[in-house]
């Protein structure tokens, strides 16, 4: 059903999708009575699709430069730590 064996996976009479964003927009295109949720203005839709992917260009990108800063902190605490245990318990000097 899905050759990313990833979820989510939609099932939509034979139809099969894997992208959660792709499906909203698919849903919204073939089930709206309206165009309320998805609309058909290209400057509204403009702005949900922006909100849509927010996660993608904005929100990864920032958690990703705070995720190596503090992982980079850390192995520098890691490092001070182990010279300090190999000082103070295994006897070798600084």
């Amino acid at each position: 059903m899905n050759i990313q064996h990833t979820i989510p996976t939609m099932d939509d009479n034979g139809f099969y999708m894997n992208e959660s964003r792709a499906m909203l927009q698919y849903l919204a295109n073939k089930y709206s009575k309206d165009d309320s949720l998805y609309p058909k203005d290209p400057k509204q839709r403009a702005i949900v699709d922006m909100r849509l992917m927010f996660d993608q260009g904005t929100f990864y990108h920032r958690f990703m430069q705070a995720y190596v800063s503090l992982n980079t902190k850390f192995t520098r605490i890691k490092s001070i730590f182990t010279i300090i245990f190999e000082a103070l318990i295994v006897g070798r000097r600084l």
